[in-house]
């Protein structure tokens, strides 16, 4: 079972919970305030969510060897999460079950420089998409300074999504995006999302066609106002560096 929470973030202007010292010093290793909010915002997303959904005191987070943050001893309600956050939103994804998860969220925007990196990275990689059943509680939320608020709740099941649209306020659509339909900014999400399931960033681009073959994934795309922004999740069921050893990790 994967849940995932798009919250939208508030003013920006969240404190650090004193009971919260792994995002107190990665707030300190942060040298961008913009990032510094960022990120406050996403780990308060993160508590928040989890305390609200399961009901339970939030655990310590640490990071693994690879430095992935998980949790410090074993979750009976949460054997795996990933985090994402961008200008606007954080995204927080939660696996019940076997195996690993990873979200990536950006905010798109237009830059002549997506071609290079289009060609430099997905031909590198060979990067071939799959999509297979994938089921999913998402949770379209608010962050305010001490709590989530959960707008609606989507479960969906991947193929068996009659319209694209799934959720629409507003001020905010959340659609679906088939294969078929995807672009730079879905393809380049998914390549992060695949990248942070396994643990060991772009330094297992080369590995990308085992991955592939063991991975489930999920595209979404979410307006909010004028901002767009393209979502992507993947669940894979068994981790290469698991058995291929440690590499290096992009940060969180």
């Amino acid at each position: 079972m994967i849940r995932l929470v798009i919250c939208k973030n508030g003013d920006g202007g969240a404190a650090v919970p004193p009971d919260f010292p792994f995002l107190r010093e990665l707030v300190s290793k942060t040298g961008s305030n913009r990032l510094k909010s960022e990120r406050i915002s996403a780990y308060l997303a993160l508590k928040y969510s989890y305390e609200k959904l399961f009901l339970h005191t939030f655990p310590t987070i640490t990071k693994d060897e690879k430095e992935r943050p998980c949790f410090t001893r074993p979750n009976e309600f949460v054997s795996d999460f990933s985090i994402s956050h961008t200008s606007g939103i954080s995204v927080i994804a939660f696996l019940s079950g076997e195996g690993r998860v990873g979200v990536d969220a950006e905010l798109e925007y237009s830059s002549e420089k997506l071609d290079g990196i289009s060609n430099k990275f997905f031909k590198k990689a060979n990067f071939d998409l799959q999509r297979r059943e994938l089921c999913v509680e998402i949770m379209i939320a608010e962050l305010y300074n001490d709590s989530v608020k959960f707008i609606d709740t989507l479960p969906i099941v991947t193929n068996k999504i009659d319209s694209t649209i799934l959720f629409s306020s507003s001020d905010t659509e959340l659609s679906y995006v088939r294969l078929g339909d995807f672009d730079f900014f879905d393809r380049w999400t998914s390549l992060e999302a695949l990248l942070k399931a396994d643990g060991g960033g772009f330094s297992s681009l080369s590995l990308i066609n085992e991955l592939l073959p063991e991975s489930l994934s999920l595209g979404l795309r979410m307006s909010v106002g004028n901002d767009v922004y393209r979502i992507s999740l993947c669940h894979l069921k068994q981790a290469l560096t698991d058995k291929n050893g440690a590499a290096d990790c992009d940060k969180y």
